[in-house]
C-alpha cells in the first residue's frame, strides 16, 4: 500500500517554505568563502558562523 501511495501520489516538497531564497543566501555566503579561500586567505570557523549568522538574519528579514 506504501509502494503504491509513493508511486503515484505523493509529490516531493520543499523542507524550507522560501527553498529558492535560502539557496540563493547560503550560496552565496559559502561562494564569499570559498572565494577567499582561493585567494590565499584563511577562512576560519568564526568566518563560517558569521557567514551563515548573515544568511540567516537575511531569510529572517525577508531578504
Amino acid at each position: 500500500m506504501f509502494v503504491d501511495v509513493l508511486a503515484n501520489t505523493a509529490a516531493p516538497m520543499p523542507m524550507i517554505t522560501d527553498e529558492s531564497q535560502f539557496e540563493t543566501t547560503v550560496g552565496n555566503a559559502m561562494k564569499d568563502l570559498i572565494a577567499k579561500a582561493a585567494t590565499g586567505k584563511t577562512v576560519s570557523a568564526a568566518d563560517v558562523k558569521k557567514s551563515l549568522d548573515d544568511a540567516q538574519q537575511k531569510m529572517q528579514s525577508g531578504g
